[in-house]
């Protein structure tokens, strides 16, 4: 330390020059660090504070409380972001789902650069939304996702969570009638010239599993389970879902043959074949 007009100063750890002044005024003793970078800046509040020390007390450390918020700031920055994704990535989620989460969180992030997600309100967040015609339900999912994992991680109080001033819509319940007749769906399964493609069709048709489904499920990436006994459920499929969860689907006995075999990129498998039904019920269920 070195000694000034108003006390000493120091070197902090960044290696610049801090001012501390100290003074007693009407027997009331004054210490504050002061907010500035030079002698001259020093030499100024000191000035001030020698013309009404109150109130040089009183911006000194309104100052020092804005350093202090500053330094406990929560932003949507890079570091934050990708320890976010690395904890999606360790909790299973495909890579669909990351690449997706990356693009949504990254306009989040530019729409919010320098702003502190502790201070930020329900109307800015609404706000920016209007700004994205499309996939609104999805950026409010990704965004309450980042936060939560922000307060999970002791980051972001729950009080000050901007995640909690939105909710993803419901989804919309579609009343209209879809899908093909049993006529339509005989003359699609006759045209195909591959069994296995017949056989694919039908455990899509029969479980509603996305195509990057049933190639891991092909590729060893799930569990195929013969059942007896068990009514009309011959077969259970397990398979890991888009979201990187478990799901097993069930599927119904063939009415005029045991089983058939099927193989998908050279992964052999054994499939029921479709009855005459081939769009029938199958029950679906988290493990």
């Amino acid at each position: 330390m070195t000694k000034w007009s108003g006390d000493r100063t120091y070197t902090a750890t960044d290696g610049s020059t801090r001012w501390i002044l100290r003074k007693t005024v009407a027997r009331v003793a004054h210490s504050v660090t002061l907010d500035v970078r030079s002698e001259a800046e020093a030499l100024a509040e000191l000035a001030a504070f020698r013309r009404n020390p109150a109130a040089s007390q009183e911006r000194q450390d309104e100052a020092q409380q804005a350093h202090e918020d500053a330094a406990q700031a929560v932003f949507l920055d890079e570091d934050r972001a990708r320890r976010f994704l690395q904890h999606l990535k360790a909790s299973g989620r495909s890579d669909e789902y990351l690449k997706s989460t990356r693009s949504y969180l990254a306009a989040w992030a530019t729409a919010l650069t320098g702003k502190d997600l502790r201070a930020v309100t329900g109307p800015a967040l609404k706000k920016i939304l209007a700004t994205w015609d499309t996939g609104k339900k999805w950026r409010i999912i990704v965004f309450k996702s980042f936060t939560s994992f922000l307060q999970d991680a002791g980051e972001l109080d729950p009080m000050v969570n901007p995640g909690r001033f939105l909710k993803a819509p419901p989804a919309r319940r579609n009343r209209e009638l879809k899908g093909y007749s049993i006529e339509h769906v005989q003359k699609l399964y006759a045209a195909l010239g591959s069994q296995t493609l017949r056989d694919v069709l039908c455990l899509q048709a029969k479980t509603g599993m996305h195509g990057t489904e049933v190639d891991r499920l092909a590729s060893g990436d799930g569990k195929i389970t013969a059942l007896k006994d068990q009514c009309a459920i011959a077969t259970t499929v397990t398979f890991k879902h888009k979201t990187g969860e478990r799901f097993t689907a069930s599927l119904d006995a063939r009415r005029d043959s045991p089983h058939l075999s099927a193989s998908r990129h050279g992964a052999q498998h054994r499939f029921d074949r479709p009855s005459a039904r081939p769009w029938s019920t199958c029950a679906r269920a988290r493990t």
